[in-house]
């Protein structure tokens, strides 16, 4: 009743019936269900209207043990990333946690410098574990590129202020990474 409010919303329009189908697929998949899927169906018979939802839950997909393979970081140490990395081996495999850990991932190391970081994720079954459950090797690919840092600062155009006023105020500092956030908040 909750994931498809028909009766509730006293609707069965197209917009309604989609999302519901959206909010039921994505439930499914929050569960571990890594390929549920499901349809719907509309038939109006005179002034009967029918709405079948075809729901494929499909097999519960855990992380094998190995867990998520992570390559390619040389710059951020390995205890740093694997907290950022929500799946565990066992539990269910969820995509939308492999797509946060790559946002996580992304944030931390342009937050360091690494502006054209890219980080690049896949998800293959394995096989099945010894529960019988079919399991998923999860893996992120990291590609660091090259590392900018601030070089010299400098201060033009202020009358009111002496450059060293608005230096000591600043967070950036020669030397410090290249990150559009502090830059735009020392530039405020």
């Amino acid at each position: 009743a909750e994931l498809a409010p028909f009766q509730r919303e006293g609707s069965a329009d197209e917009d309604l019936i989609e999302d519901s189908v959206q909010r039921i697929r994505e439930y499914l998949r929050q569960q571990g269900h890594w390929k549920a899927d499901v349809s719907a169906d509309r038939t109006q018979i005179d002034k009967t209207l029918t709405i079948v939802l075809t729901v494929r839950k499909g097999p519960l997909y855990r992380v094998a043990k190995d867990g998520v393979a992570i390559t390619g970081n040389v710059a951020i140490a390995m205890e740093e990333i694997r907290p950022l990395v929500v799946l565990a081996p066992g539990q269910p495999y969820v995509a939308a946690h492999l797509v946060a850990a790559t946002g996580a991932l992304l944030r931390l190391y342009r937050s360091r410098g690494f502006a054209w970081v890219e980080v690049k994720t896949s998800a293959d079954d394995v096989s099945a574990g010894a529960d019988g459950d079919p399991l998923v090797g999860p893996a992120i690919a990291i590609t660091e590129g090259p590392r900018a840092v601030i070089g010299e600062i400098r201060v033009t155009g202020v009358q009111g202020l002496s450059e060293a006023d608005i230096l000591r105020v600043i967070k950036l500092q020669p030397g410090s990474p290249y990150y559009e956030p502090t830059i735009r908040a020392d530039r405020d």
